[in-house]
């Protein structure tokens, strides 16, 4: 009974640390732009299940580890390699300035839904930066998975301007 415990202990852990994992990095790596949120999903829920039927997992008689931990597992990174975007919010950057933008900078917010962009599921919004080209400067939103670049003039009216004019509002009070 008592390695039972221990066993499903190393399980929660094993679901616990990539759960973390995947919001760090949805949040950090890829800027928000990268829906995380199944796998954190998946694992805390397989955490919950554990939890709930702790008593009776116990009560196995051969200490083992559960097969649906591993097949979670798997699942989870396949998905993830399969779905993951091609540049990090950092790599983002690099990529455009080699597509000829000057003073690429990050901004805060970090992403932004495009209307002119792919989303689906797993990539909910694009990256957002500010750069220079050609003497104008320009929001910059960049698909994550295919590098495709919307740009759109600071300052012309456009929705990000509007954004960012109502979070100043907002911030003032």
């Amino acid at each position: 009974m008592k390695k039972q415990s221990k066993i499903l202990l190393l399980e929660i852990i094993i679901c616990l640390v990539p759960a973390a994992a995947s919001i760090y990095a949805g949040y950090y790596i890829y800027a928000g732009a990268y829906n995380t949120n199944f796998a954190a999903s998946f694992f805390i829920c397989w955490v919950l299940v554990t939890l709930f039927n702790w008593k009776r997992e116990v009560q196995t008689p051969l200490p083992r580890f559960r097969w649906f931990t591993f097949v979670l597992i798997v699942f989870v990174f396949a998905t993830f390699l399969v779905t993951k975007p091609s540049y990090t919010y950092e790599q983002g950057k690099t990529y455009l300035e080699s597509r000829n933008y000057t003073a690429v900078e990050l901004l805060e917010p970090r992403s932004l839904i495009s209307f002119n962009l792919e989303r689906n599921y797993f990539i909910t919004s694009a990256y957002l930066y500010t750069g220079r080209k050609n003497g104008h400067d320009y929001y910059l939103l960049l698909q994550p998975k295919t590098g495709e670049i919307e740009s759109l003039k600071v300052n012309s009216g456009n929705y990000i301007d509007h954004y960012f004019e109502m979070l100043d509002s907002m911030s003032a009070h």
